[in-house]
């Protein structure tokens, strides 16, 4: 091999970069290749159901359940980029929108996670108490204040 090939081969390792997993934010219409996904947003969902007491008076029941759907405000894309090295691009969906698992190398911070729930529960149960059924936005402000808004058609 010559000086001038080795020189070659070596600049072509060097402009292709390493291999890399990319995560972008795209907008909602984009249909570029890679696997894409949307933020999870929390929103409460209020129902009743009328139901019989002992003596056979009817009264109204609610319930309530936090449910996460995809914000499509905030979609991203992941790409697997190719380059020298190797690279773990394996993504799992939770419910074909959600990101569940980018790669092997994850920290769930699962505590962490369990102690915002909870909270966001306890602030959404006693707001829940306060309102009637139907879909409602949780929006959390940076202040850490807690406000439903009820979604159309609900």
């Amino acid at each position: 091999m010559t000086k001038w090939t080795a020189t070659l081969v070596c600049s072509a390792f060097l402009i292709s970069g390493c291999a890399e997993v990319q995560v972008k934010h795209v907008d909602d219409q984009d249909t570029s290749d890679g696997v894409h996904f949307y933020e999870p947003r929390p929103y409460l969902l209020v129902s009743s159901q009328q139901k019989k007491d002992d003596q056979g008076n009817v009264q109204n029941q609610f319930a309530s359940q936090i449910i996460w759907l995809p914000d499509h405000s905030r979609r991203y894309v992941v790409k697997i980029k190719p380059g020298w090295g190797t690279v773990d691009g394996s993504v799992k969906l939770q419910d074909g929108w959600m990101l569940d698992t980018l790669g092997s190398k994850t920290d769930s911070q699962g505590p962490e996670t369990v102690t915002a729930i909870a909270g966001l529960v306890r602030a959404a149960a006693v707001k829940a108490e306060q309102t009637s059924q139907g879909l409602y936005l949780i929006d959390i402000a940076p202040d850490g204040t807690v406000n439903l808004v009820k979604q159309p058609g609900w």
